[in-house]
């Protein structure tokens, strides 16, 4: 008998494919050429295995576990020779549905062999490798619109949105989205890499990640500055396996976004996709959700359908105006938190607020003033200028409580005589909850002027808050009884071509060591100064005699802005009015522009 027999393996495969979670019906087919004694048994193992090596040289380590194992033993007739010819052993195996398809990543991988073998007593056994390839079964799937936000702490600046069309694709499927920039336009960057990905976890080692294959969209930043998403395609690749899980080696098909910048670490994000089997359904249309500008441009429509203020300019959400006080919503992402800033901008009080976050040496200084929540972090003093008459301390505690009280969540407050701001951290952008924060605001912004409208009139001036009332009245002006002081005052002039000059105007009491006095604000933004009216004003020029006479005083702080002032309190504003409608006059007549109708309103 030799001590060599001979013996030809062939594993027939239906379809020559191994199927994961099917039963395998094969054929293991044996070319005798010649008798051969003592054969006893055929064996077959199917076997897969996952593999990941660890350092390199003499610290060289490989960490191999089985995945699946699967015997198939055939008994042959005892007392009799496996005979000259063609044999064929049926045999059936359980594949289990987790299986996964062959593998190679980095310096890691999943391998599947059948090995077969005669047993052939006092004989060197023939034995045969044969690599099946094994399929992931189709599946069906149904697509998921995403929008992904770079994560908190991704870079001091930047923020970025991502939108695809659907996280579910099937292999072989090109991933297409939309890219943006939320906040950061004006960082320091070349591009923004979008990344489909290859990532396996040794699960059965240590755990780690490695980096597979990837294939990348480049989008350089001149694209993204703008603040409008970009859109995107990365064709498929075969050689990037679907999504598979099985507790050995864990393969996830990511996207990965990071930013190239120069001189610098370049910062990252990754998010999963669900990548089926070839061959698979994915049901549903794909649409991407809008990202950027366009984002933000719905949720300012939401938030102006919400609290009726007018729909701003992108970072501006929402803005207008709620009585006399003016209130702005506005994207405010911070070191990469999503946020808003709410700006509530009102005339200027003049009490002298000053307030602060607390500094190291501020612990024992209280604020009693402020509500406990912020008396942890802020210091709040109210300093008025020498000569003015302070609030009774009922009535600045009363308007103090409506300015800081019920402030909604914010996590940073600024506050000073004529604004309050605050500061909203979000953990998403999700237009109810924005919503939500621009109808608070609007509603604190009410309640800032009401507070304004209740406060008291200076002792010694408190005979004339009816004239100052009434003027507010006809007007349509706004009073601050504190000053007292007018503003939002209007004059409008007709040109003689039908063109309208608007001026604003603020009539403000100023108080000083030597008592009262009476300033007048005028806007020219619609109608600036020339030089020569500005050289006027500094030489008291005869033209200006008449406004001289109500005003003594008149500064050009700007070509768009001069204060008219005279010296005393003035008991009815009213009796401003003549004086200010000439010196309108005299702004028309210096940039050569003739009225149609001479009379004030």
């Amino acid at each position: 008998m030799a001590l060599l027999p001979k013996c030809g393996f062939q594993v027939l495969l239906p379809h020559g494919v191994v199927v994961a979670g099917s039963p395998l019906d094969g054929v293991l087919e044996l070319a005798v050429p010649g008798d051969i004694p003592r054969a006893q048994r055929v064996e077959l193992f199917f076997r897969s295995r996952a593999w990941a090596g660890y350092g390199s040289g003499n610290s060289r380590s490989v960490v191999r576990r089985d995945l699946f194992v699967s015997p198939v033993r055939t008994d042959l007739p005892a007392n009799m020779p496996l005979a000259q010819g063609t044999h064929r052993f049926p045999f059936q195996l359980d594949i289990p549905p987790w299986l996964p398809p062959q593998f190679a990543g980095p310096d890691c991988g999943i391998e599947h062999v059948i090995e077969a073998r005669l047993d052939v007593d006092w004989a060197i056994d023939p034995t045969s490798r044969t690599v099946p390839v094994v399929v992931m079964p189709s599946r069906e799937g149904h697509r998921a619109p995403a929008i992904v936000r770079s994560p908190d702490g991704f870079h001091a600046e930047l923020v970025i949105e991502v939108s695809l069309g659907s996280r579910v694709v099937a292999q072989g499927e090109p991933v297409s989205g939309t890219i943006a920039l939320r906040s950061g336009r004006d960082a320091r960057f070349d591009a923004v890499l979008v990344s489909y990905a290859s990532v396996a976890t040794m699960r059965m080692g240590r755990k780690d990640q490695r980096r597979g294959k990837s294939l990348t969209a480049r989008i350089p930043a001149e694209r993204l500055r703008g603040g409008d998403g970009v859109p995107f395609v990365i064709p498929s690749d075969a050689s990037i396996h679907p999504t598979f899980h099985n507790g050995f080696i864990d393969h996830d098909v990511v996207l990965r976004v990071s930013v190239e910048i120069p001189w610098a670490s370049d910062p990252s994000f990754d998010f999963s996709l669900e990548v089926l089997p070839p061959r698979s359904t994915v049901h549903g249309d794909p649409f991407a959700v809008p990202v950027g500008s366009e984002r933000l441009r719905q949720i300012s429509a939401a938030m102006a359908g919400a609290t009726g203020l007018r729909e701003g300019r992108p970072p501006v959400l929402a803005e207008g105006a709620v009585g006399a006080v003016d209130v702005r919503v506005a994207d405010g992402p911070r070191q990469g938190h999503l946020g808003l800033d709410v700006d509530i901008t009102y005339p200027d009080i003049e009490l002298g607020i000053v307030f602060r976050p607390l500094g190291m040496l501020d612990g024992f200084r209280a604020s009693p003033l402020l509500p406990e929540r912020l008396q942890a972090g802020y210091l709040l003093r109210v300093e008025p200028q020498p000569g003015r008459p302070g609030l009774a301390e009922p009535a600045l505690a009363s308007f103090i409580a409506a300015l800081t009280d019920d402030l909604g969540g914010a996590v940073e407050v600024r506050l000073s005589d004529h604004h309050l701001g605050m500061h909203f951290a979000l953990a998403d952008d999700e237009s109810a909850r924005m919503a939500a924060v621009a109808l608070f605001a609007r509603k604190k912004a009410q309640a800032i002027a009401d507070a304004i409208a209740q406060l008291p009139f200076p002792t010694a001036v408190e005979s004339s808050r009816p004239a100052w009332e009434a003027t507010a009245r006809e007007h349509s002006a706004i009073l601050v009884p504190t000053g007292p002081s007018l503003h939002r005052l209007v004059f409008a002039s007709r040109l003689l071509g039908g063109e309208e000059r608007v001026f604003g105007a603020a009539i403000r009491t100023t108080w000083g060591g030597e008592g009262p006095s009476t300033c007048v604000d005028v806007d020219l933004t619609t109608a600036p100064l020339p030089k020569d009216a500005c050289a006027e004003i500094a030489n008291e020029s005869v033209r200006l005699r008449g406004v001289l006479a109500a005003f003594p005083a008149v500064q050009a702080l700007q070509p768009d802005r001069v204060t008219l002032e005279r010296p005393g309190f003035t008991p009815d504003p009213r009796s401003l009015l003549p004086g200010i409608e000439l010196f309108v006059s005299w702004v028309l007549e210096s940039r050569g522009e003739r009225r149609a109708v001479q009379a004030y309103r």
